[in-house]
């Protein structure tokens, strides 16, 4: 910022240079903020995206349902809910089933 002192400049030059990020204390607060503000918004528009049915499936994955096993009880194939379960990995950023699991945990979809 501007209005910064000489020793903060220093400060934030050495912390950049180690290839870091620096955020002035002045602004620390605000910064902080918009992120938690920016993560609230993301994880309630990436929920709104899913269809009914891709809720159904990710609830039952969070349940310890298998592929099969969901297949049978919505009358899919396997090959169905694979494509299910890879689209909310791709929706929802993740990864792995763990953490379709988790997002699913947090959302109230199960009581796990």
């Amino acid at each position: 910022m501007k209005s910064c002192a000489a020793k903060e400049l220093n400060a934030a030059l050495q912390v950049v240079a180690a290839g870091e990020i620096y955020i002035s204390p002045s602004i620390a607060g605000d910064v902080v903020e918009e992120y938690v503000r920016g993560r609230s918004e993301q994880k309630t528009s990436l929920y709104t995206t899913l269809t009914n049915r891709e809720r159904l499936v990710l609830q039952m994955i969070a349940e310890e349902h298998n592929t099969k096993e969901i297949a049978s009880r919505m009358d899919l194939s396997e090959k169905t809910i694979a494509a299910h379960r890879l689209k909310l990995m791709d929706k929802l950023g993740v990864h792995t089933v763990a953490g379709l699991t988790h997002y699913a945990i947090r959302e109230g979809l199960c009581d796990l």
